[in-house]
């Protein structure tokens, strides 16, 4: 993975922000399809 810096880090900050909704959007999908999946997936799951 390249890290850009200098006149670059405002699109590194832009990727960043992109990267981590683009993960939390994965993460809520994952999480949806197990709780169709098994309700009991709550219980297990260490919600912080």
């Amino acid at each position: 993975m390249i890290v850009f810096e200098g006149n670059m880090s405002l699109a590194g900050k832009e990727f960043k922000e992109v990267q981590r909704i683009c993960h939390l959007l994965l993460l809520a999908v994952g999480i949806t399809l197990l709780i169709r999946k098994k309700g009991t997936i709550l219980e297990k799951l260490p919600l912080v």
